[in-house]
């Protein structure tokens, strides 16, 4: 098999710029869409990536848009370096994280990362999120049954007292078949 692909890098990063970007060089990689992106590296879980921070593009597949990088101060992020030194966001591989009232990084839980094809792939454990809260949609207060045991629900808010910390979600992460080859 040919890999482009020289090594992953996986840290929880902290947002300092973000804006749209139109490639134009020899390493162009098509998609609809692209940003690029600069993080402080806070938490380094994987590579040997050293520097403080890091530049990387991020791509919009097939019109959808996996991750809003906008609206979250940290992000567990994936980004592959290939192309004499290029790094680019892993498709689909950017997760919202928060800091934990012990000072950890965690992910919420969210129906759409612990279910595959109807069955619970991870098991989230309790969480104090500290003061974290989410806005319900309308929609969201009428189906606000399937958020309940992972959430508090109070009048429109919602309040995350379920999901898992960062290693622990790496570590399955290493374990799905399409990125073991990451690891070999």
């Amino acid at each position: 098999m040919i890999r482009f692909i020289k090594k992953l890098h996986v840290f929880v990063g902290e947002l300092i710029n973000g804006e749209e970007i139109i490639e134009d060089d020899d390493c162009y990689l098509p998609f609809d869409y692209g940003s690029n992106f600069t993080y402080k590296v806070i938490k380094n879980l994987y590579g040997n990536y050293d520097n403080k921070e890091i530049n990387f593009n991020a791509y919009e597949h097939s019109r959808i848009v996996p991750f809003d990088f906008s609206n979250t101060k940290y992000a567990l992020l994936f980004v592959l370096q290939h192309c004499e030194n290029k790094y680019t966001l892993h498709k689909y591989q950017g997760y919202n994280v928060y800091k934990t009232s012990n000072n950890r990084f965690a992910i919420r839980y969210m129906k759409s990362e612990y279910f595959r094809k109807g069955v619970m792939i991870m098991t989230p454990e309790e969480i104090d999120f500290g003061e974290l809260s989410f806005y319900l949609s309308d929609r969201a207060l009428v189906e606000k049954h399937s958020l309940e045991p992972y959430y508090d629900i109070k009048g429109n808010k919602a309040i995350p007292k379920m999901g898992n910390y960062v290693e622990d979600f790496f570590s399955y992460w290493k374990t799905i078949d399409n990125y073991k080859l990451y690891f070999d």
